[in-house]
């Protein structure tokens, strides 16, 4: 049966007919029924029920198709403005379909048709309930509207309904008079406050007022007008005012404040300009000196406009007439006070003076003061000290400035004191004593000194420094004469042999003449004093070192060293060290041979009894050549002697005989 559906179960599946198996004989069977109408008609009929051999029965079902529309209700308007409002809305019942826009139709035409006024649909459904926000509306008219709601049927609209908005309204507290302002100066800021309600988002607009200026905050930039932005309904804002008068009139007037959608309101504004001279008053006068002073004055009122110059006016003359003395500008006003600084004046003058200050209204002068300026004066920086210096030596320059902010015409003198020199020049020439040409006025020499010691003694003194009209002054000097003797070091022995070692030494500061001499002093005794040993010249210096050969020491011996060296202060020395010399071999030994006529023969012989002993050279005949006589105290001789260049060359023997002992060894001479 068209628009139903069955099945056996409520929860389906439904179709358009069933076909039942059953076991025949007693059968009960539920069947569920569901309607889908697919057009707007009736669908009442008979539903056919047959089979299992008996007769067809009709089950009567009823039902009908619709497509209704939603149902809504205009709702209240609120938050009303000027130029906005919120109004609300119901949808009781939805209809056969879903919704598919809702919102609130408006016109300023009352009873406007359905769907010719302006739509604003919404989107904050919520349990049936809506609302939408009109904006752009206009102040102080009236509003007709209705809500809606469509679906697949339709669109519905409630009942129309009104509301007004609001006017827009400025008012404005009162802004205190500026009163007399002098000309080219800002008085202010103060200030007064607009208040606005109901206003739309159009700009709030202020001024233009000639000689004022506005802002929006005290340490803002002020300009002639503002145009404020503001968001519409209610507005506050404190407006800050300047007053600039530039001419002498008054300037009250009407501040015009509009805009917002609002009846345009004045502000009073009062305020005038005067322009009237400074007054100034003459102050003290401090720092004097031989050629400047400072001067003091004082600006009471500055006047009606600003001050354009002020200073100290002053004359020799006592009574000249104002302006026509020495004018000094000054540019150090703070608060009420300032000060001029004089220079280039004469010591010991008189000097008359008054205070004036400047402005568009003219020039004011302070009552005539003096001072005298005060006698010259001579200063002089410190002179680094010499210290300690070497005799006969010159040590410097070093140096000291004389100074004077005046001075007559007179010569500068420095000097003399004992072994110093002077110079205006580092390169000299130096002499026992200055006498200085220079004109009048400010002075400024640097004296260059040297420093020349020719005993030893101190030379601590006063340097005279005068002249120049100015009392004589002291600068100290200090310097002292030594002659110190060299700084030597002793240095490290280098064994040769049993029988020779180098010693070396230096001279790290020659102190304060040339060193004469130097060497090694040595001894076989330690301790020994200074000057006591056997000194070995040495004449190798070179670079601050030098060192000394010793010769026919004593093998296996220790000797004990110093290095010394000489001047004019005096012999010094180096510390004590030590060497041990090489042991000589056991027995009877010859060195360096062959050896050449002319030469040195050196032979040792180490475990002999100590006595008087031959030593003979003999030649390869047999005939003696050459004798000499030896006495050791010692268990060992290490002697040397030379071979005569009158003997022929070729084979020798050397004997060592005593009345008890001979031994010999043979060697060439070439």
């Amino acid at each position: 049966m068209a628009g139903f559906g069955f099945a056996t179960a409520a929860g389906g599946p439904y179709t358009a007919s069933l076909s039942l198996a059953q076991p025949g004989g007693t059968f009960t069977q539920i069947i569920y029924v569901n309607f889908t109408p697919t057009a707007v008609q009736s669908y009442s009929g008979n539903i056919p029920v047959g089979g299992g051999g008996a007769t067809t029965v009709n089950v009567a079902a009823a039902g009908a198709g619709v497509n209704t529309a939603p149902t809504v209700t205009s709702g209240a308007a609120s938050a009303i403005t000027s130029v906005s409002a919120t109004v609300a809305g119901t949808i009781s019942a939805t209809g056969c379909t879903a919704i598919t826009a809702y919102g609130v139709e408006y016109s300023t035409t009352n009873g406007f048709p359905n769907g010719t006024g302006t739509a604003v649909a919404s989107s904050n459904l919520s349990a049936g309930n809506f609302s939408s926000n009109l904006a752009g509306l206009t102040p102080s008219t009236t509003y007709y509207y209705h809500a809606y709601a469509t679906n697949a049927a339709g669109t519905s609209y409630g009942a129309q309904q009104s509301f007004t908005t609001a006017t827009p309204g400025l008012s404005a507290s009162a802004l205190t008079a500026f009163g007399s302002v002098c000309l080219n100066t800002v008085a202010g800021p103060n200030s007064f406050t607009i208040t606005g309600t109901n206003l739309t988002t159009a700009n709030v607009n202020v001024g233009p007022l000639a000689g004022f200026t506005f802002s929006t905050t005290a340490g803002g930039t002020y300009t002639a007008s503002l145009a404020l932005t503001q968001p519409g309904g209610a507005y506050s804002q404190q407006i800050f005012v300047k007053f600039t008068p530039t001419a002498v009139q008054s300037y009250s007037g009407n501040i015009a404040v509009n805009g917002g959608g609002a009846t345009a309101i004045n502000v009073a504004a009062s305020g005038a300009g005067i322009n009237t001279a400074p007054s100034v008053t003459s102050g003290a006068a401090s720092a004097i000196t031989q050629t400047t002073a400072t001067v003091a004055g004082t600006i009471p009122a500055a006047g009606c406009t600003a001050v354009t110059a002020y200073g100290i006016e002053y004359s020799i003359t006592n009574g000249f007439p104002n302006g026509t003395g020495t004018a000094v500008a000054s540019a150090n006003l703070a608060g009420v006070n300032f000060s001029s600084a004089l220079a280039g004046l004469t010591p010991s003058t008189t000097y008359y003076y008054h205070a004036y200050a400047t402005n568009a209204g003219g020039t004011s002068y302070g009552v005539q003061l003096s001072f005298t300026t005060a006698a010259p004066v001579l200063t002089a920086t410190a002179l680094t000290a010499f210290g300690a210096n070497c005799i006969n030596t010159t040590a410097g320059p070093n140096s000291f400035t004389i100074i004077s902010n005046a001075v007559l015409a007179a010569n500068i003198t420095v000097g003399p004191l004992n072994g110093f020199g002077f110079s205006t020049a580092a390169a000299g020439p130096y002499t026992a004593s200055l006498s200085l040409a220079h004109p009048a006025g400010a002075y400024n020499q640097t004296i260059y000194v040297n420093f020349t010691a020719t005993a030893v003694q101190s030379y601590n003194g006063n340097i005279p420094v005068g002249g120049g009209g100015a009392a004589t002054i002291n600068v100290a000097a200090s310097g002292s004469g030594i002659n110190t003797a060299a700084t030597v070091v002793t240095g490290n022995a280098n064994v040769l042999s049993a029988n020779s070692v180098t010693l070396d030494g230096s001279v790290t500061n020659i102190g304060c003449s040339p060193v004469t001499a130097y060497g090694i002093e040595y001894s076989s005794i330690s301790g020994l004093a200074n000057g006591q040993g056997t000194k070995a010249a040495s004449s190798n210096l070179a670079g601050g070192t030098f060192s000394t050969t010793l010769n026919g020491l004593v093998q296996g011996a220790t000797y004990y060293y110093r290095a010394y060296a000489v001047n004019n202060g005096g012999t010094s020395y180096g510390t004590e060290k030590s060497f041990t010399m090489k042991s000589i071999p056991d027995g009877f030994v010859l060195y360096s041979v062959p050896v050449k006529r002319g030469g040195t023969l050196h032979y040792t012989y180490k475990g002999i009894k100590p006595g008087h002993y031959e030593v003979q050279l003999f030649n390869s005949v047999g005939q003696l050549v050459l004798q000499h006589e030896i006495i050791t105290q010692m268990n060992f001789i290490d002697d040397t002697f030379t071979i005569p260049v009158t003997i022929g060359t070729g084979s020798y023997s050397i004997h060592i005989v005593s009345p008890d002992f001979r031994d010999k060894k043979r060697f060439m001479i070439w």
